[in-house]
């Protein structure tokens, strides 16, 4: 069973740095701004956790298919208790998952009133397309800008 106690324990240390990954998340996602390049290192760093979680939770399964147990372990009290550890933890973090997937929704919302409101204006006429081209008529002007 300490085989079990010890796959048990790295999804629980995973989990627990993937909580930590996940309030990262949300208090990025909850400025008023976001860095990309921060929101990558941490959008990054939790797919990497949720590969861990599911090798780990893999070894798992076969180590119970081994030792003919399974969880919640009801018979060891031990593996029974790490058990009720991960569950609880994982509840959280579902509820934090589900928070980023809320703030991500509200900051999309925002990026598309911005369009509109871009759009509607003088000033977007004058931005480029994401093929690179002016829009709206702004001509081939060429601008000579020395910094």
């Amino acid at each position: 069973m300490e085989n079990l106690v010890t796959i048990l324990e790295k999804m629980h240390a995973a989990l627990c740095e993937l909580e930590v990954t996940l309030q990262d998340e949300n208090a990025q996602l909850s400025g008023s701004q976001i860095d990309p390049v921060s929101l990558q290192v941490v959008t990054d760093k939790k797919s990497s956790l949720l590969a861990a979680l599911a090798h780990h939770d893999a070894c798992r399964q076969e180590e119970e298919a081994v030792k003919r147990v399974r969880a919640p372990y009801e018979g060891n009290s031990d593996l029974s208790m790490r058990w009720q550890q991960i569950h609880q933890l994982t509840v959280r973090l579902s509820e934090l998952n589900q928070r980023s997937g809320l703030l991500l929704e509200k900051q999309q919302e925002n990026v598309r009133q911005l369009q509109s409101v871009m759009n509607k204006t003088r000033v977007g006429q004058m931005v480029y397309g994401s093929d690179g081209q002016s829009r709206n008529g702004a001509g081939n002007r060429s601008l000579n800008i020395n910094v």
